[in-house]
């Protein structure tokens, strides 16, 4: 045989292969288009369920969320309500610290300006609190309260 002519038989059977694939493609195409797609009752049922489930947990959620956002505004209300307070505290008694200086003429005031001097000496010498309780005779909490005070004092000017 004749090189040629097992070329021109392989073409003929490549064209031929070739026909009978676009055929069984067309035919699968036909029957898929005429068929109806198939749904599965269960799962459209699951999906139903799913979905109502989803929903659900998002109302909840949402529901959380507002009430969390009324109780961060509540509990920023009271704080700026006490920082206020606070600041309005502070003002009062720096305003009797001065107040006292000024108007220091008994004994009695001159003795508590003198103890609150010294207290704040030790401090300023590196003496912690319970030192200078112990050392000055007055209670721990009044020595942290003339200290936050002069602290406080000392910022404002």
């Amino acid at each position: 045989m004749n090189i040629q002519l097992l070329l021109i038989f392989q073409l003929i059977a490549d064209i031929v292969l070739f026909i009978s694939i676009l055929f069984l493609l067309l035919l699968i195409t036909k029957e898929i288009r005429r068929r109806p797609p198939v749904v599965d009752p269960d799962h459209i049922s699951d999906f139903k369920k799913l979905l109502a489930s989803s929903q659900e947990a998002a109302g909840h959620l949402l529901k959380v969320m507002d009430e969390s956002r009324k109780s961060l505004k509540e509990v920023a209300f009271a704080l700026d309500e006490r920082e206020a307070r606070l600041k309005a505290l502070v003002e009062k008694a720096d305003k009797r610290l001065e107040k006292g200086k000024e108007t220091a003429c008994g004994p009695e005031d001159a003795l508590a300006a003198t103890q609150y001097d010294e207290v704040l000496k030790m401090a300023r010498s590196g003496l912690t609190p319970k030192e200078i309780s112990e050392r000055s005779g007055l209670a721990e909490g009044e020595i942290d309260l003339i200290i936050d005070l002069d602290r406080k004092k000392n910022e404002i000017r």
